[in-house]
């Protein structure tokens, strides 16, 4: 079966205001990804969310938009990995030890569903238990990994999953190039990038 968790907590400190609601094309980022990732063939989606809680759930319309699960991350100051954390414990027990669960973030909107489909599959194929996007750095998210790998690690402060990937050897993860996974959203500059692509693309 295929999972994913959307991190969706964060307080857009840098930015000023929620980038989860930034519009974009019909919806809002949030609500984009959504709509990607179910198109990529999954099942479930949980959306994690923290700071501007009531807002971003009250964004998405259940009507047009596929079914989601809320976890409340009461905890969101102290980082990403605790919204990654929640998520494992509220939903792990719904996993079978072969489920595929892609984590992802609500501020890439330039990633399409190939990449995710593609991150999936890697990992439903029994191939390998992780895959990840290449960045420049090393490897990151998205991210997708077996529910067995996913229950046992340990994460901490506000790095997530990707602390783990990159101490990883070469054979353990399967890293996939997405040079649209760079297009993210953490400052008043990139939205001004981001609304000047949505111009280009029509999707503003």
């Amino acid at each position: 079966m295929k999972h994913a968790i959307i991190l969706a907590a964060g307080g857009s400190t840098r930015l000023g205001h929620p980038k989860q609601l930034i519009r974009w094309g019909d919806g809002n980022l949030l609500t984009h990804v959504i709509q990607t990732i179910a198109a990529a063939g999954v099942e479930q989606i949980a959306v994690v969310v923290g700071a501007h809680q009531d807002a971003i759930i009250a964004s998405v319309n259940t009507d047009e938009y596929p079914p989601v699960r809320w976890l409340r991350n009461e905890d969101w100051r102290d980082g990403q990995s605790t919204s990654l954390r929640l998520a494992i414990h509220e939903l792990q027990s719904q996993w079978s030890e072969h489920d595929a669960i892609l984590i992802a973030l609500c501020d890439q909107p330039a990633i399409d569903t190939e990449h995710y489909a593609a991150l999936i599959d890697t990992v439903i194929s029994g191939d390998f238990a992780s895959s990840a996007t290449q960045y420049p750095s090393g490897a990151g998210v998205p991210a997708c990994f077996s529910a067995a790998i996913l229950r046992l690690l340990e994460l901490h402060g506000d790095q997530g999953a990707k602390n783990w990937l990159r101490t990883q050897p070469p054979d353990k993860v399967h890293l996939l190039q997405c040079p649209a996974a760079a297009c993210d959203i953490d400052s008043p500059q990139d939205e001004i990038h981001l609304r000047r692509r949505s111009l280009r693309s029509g999707q503003g």
